[in-house]
């Protein structure tokens, strides 16, 4: 299994504030080291995985056996994108 950062997520990444971008790539990296363990603030949520990195959020999609993180933002526009399907 593969974590794959998408371009567009790689933006969006590097334009959170502060240390918000080293977190979010440690987490990723953290689950995708042991994905056997239960990773708490890693969840599927519809056909997307969320995983919580303080107030924001990143998302991936499933392709075969890998993740491709997406999108990365706030919590209240995950929330958002939620209600809309995306």
């Amino acid at each position: 299994m593969k974590h794959i950062l998408d371009p567009d997520f790689e933006v969006l990444r590097a334009a959170l504030p502060q240390d918000l971008p080293e977190r979010i790539l440690e987490k990723i990296e953290r689950v995708q080291a042991d994905p056997q363990q239960l990773y708490p603030g890693l969840k599927k949520v519809g056909k997307f995985w969320s995983l919580r990195v303080g107030g924001y959020r990143a998302l991936a999609r499933k392709e075969g056996e890998d993740f491709v993180w997406f999108w990365v933002g706030k919590h209240d526009e995950y929330q958002r994108r939620r209600i809309r399907g995306r």
